[in-house]
């Protein structure tokens, strides 16, 4: 395996998370099913450090995957690196564009014009660079003074072409015009154009029982297929 830190603030806890990916002997990435889930590469070690009970990401991920979305697949395990024990964790699988994670078209290089263009996306709200992101023109309601910045996920903010980094902030931007707008609720123009509402609904329904607040501030993700519509989820980071 290739192991490393993940995470940003939950690395300066006791109890640190990690990102691994499975290789083979050559270290080249290497697709194994791990206790049960899908065959992939690359997975995360969730440390449960704020959450005592060790439930609030397994029930937030299970509710989110009963109401029809995907939602990462976990399993716990007990953790010893170099001989240490680390104590109880969430193997589970990492957040990207996959046939058994979050389905949608492979965005490849030469899709820069029409329909190719159009997905797949995948992104987030979470701490940001320049280099990463894109801020949105709009304010959180009655913090004007906040700004809100979208990191560019799956592909990654390198592995993007220009005119595809244009292309969903551009989709993102016209769908908050619109939904900032008097005309928000028309129903051949306003939001609906823009985004999968059942998706949107889940995401806030999961996330109002857990009380997670930040579902609607750190960790929220969102992705687009070719030629569909904007969807939240998968959700994520619920303790």
């Amino acid at each position: 395996i290739g192991i490393e830190l993940r995470g940003a603030s939950s690395q300066s806890y006791p109890q640190k998370p990690f990102a691994i990916e499975t290789r083979d002997a050559q270290g080249n990435n290497l697709n194994v099913s791990l206790l049960g889930m899908p065959e992939e590469n690359d997975w995360v070690l969730l440390s449960n450090y704020n959450d005592k009970s060790f439930m609030r990401n397994v029930l937030g991920y299970k509710m989110f995957e009963a109401l029809g979305n995907y939602a990462p697949r976990t399993r716990f395990a007990e953790v010893f690196l170099n001989g240490d024990y680390q104590g109880i964790y969430l193997l589970g699988e990492k957040v990207k564009r996959d046939k058994n994670r979050v389905d949608i078209a492979t965005l490849k290089e030469e899709d820069i014009e029409g329909e190719e263009l159009t997905g797949g996306y995948i992104f987030k709200i979470d701490y940001w660079n320049d280099w990463d992101s894109w801020q949105s023109p709009f304010a959180p309601l009655n913090h004007p003074d906040f700004d809100i910045h979208f990191i560019y996920h799956d592909p990654d903010w390198d592995e993007l072409l220009p005119q595809q980094k244009d292309y969903i902030s551009s989709y993102v931007t016209n769908f908050e015009t619109v939904l900032y707008s008097s005309n928000y609720a028309h129903p051949a123009e306003g939001y609906l154009l823009w985004i999968d509402v059942e998706s949107f609904i889940d995401y806030f329904i999961v996330n109002e029982i857990s009380r997670n607040n930040d579902g609607f501030k750190k960790s929220p993700y969102f992705h687009k297929d070719k030629n569909g519509k904007l969807r939240a989820g998968p959700i994520w980071d619920m303790d």
